[in-house]
């Protein structure tokens, strides 16, 4: 798959942990732990809460994310970075 393309992958699927894992390990690593832990896969993909919508952090990451609100603000106020929500 391209680079480009990985921003159309569902979070949390077996696609999506294969791309994630040529990212970033540790990321990949810590949502499969999230998602161990709550038995759930549409959680944020930083802390596991919900409601967590998918989307894309701009601007420069090339993966499909959930982020819940406050990992959405979390990551405006500390890298000036914007969640473009793709979908519910």
């Amino acid at each position: 798959m391209k680079k480009e393309d990985l921003t159309k992958l569902e979070p949390h699927t077996p696609e999506w942990f294969e791309a994630m894992g040529g990212i970033s390990m540790l990321q990949a690593a810590h949502a499969a732990s999230l998602i161990i832990k709550t038995g759930k896969k549409e959680i944020c993909t930083v802390c596991g809460d919900t409601p967590a919508p998918v989307g894309v952090v701009e601007p420069g990451h090339r993966i499909s994310l959930r982020l819940c609100k406050y990992c959405q603000g979390h990551r405006k106020n500390t890298y000036d970075e914007t969640f473009r929500v793709l979908r519910d």
